[in-house]
């Protein structure tokens, strides 16, 4: 994809994956959720925090660019005002 864009004239910015598949990746993804409906704290807020570090990597990584079910790229044209 990259490439096709880069003969076009483009520049790819950032890439990303979204839309957790296999489901197992969006049942942790919600893990927070639980909490939520339980009203229960089940980790501390620190591991929480370490968590969306981790997704947030996946999301723009190599593995979810190849795993997660929709996947993007955001290009700029050459010469174009950024």
């Amino acid at each position: 994809m990259c490439r096709l864009l880069e003969r076009t004239g483009f520049t790819p910015i950032r890439r990303y994956g979204r839309e957790y598949y296999p489901y197992a990746y969006y049942a942790v993804r919600h893990l927070q959720k639980a909490e939520q409906r339980l009203r229960r704290k089940l980790l501390p807020q620190s591991v929480w925090h370490s968590y969306e570090r981790l997704w947030r990597r996946l999301e723009r990584g190599w593995w979810g660019l190849h795993t997660l079910r929709d996947v993007g790229v955001l290009a700029q044209k050459q010469g174009t005002p950024g």
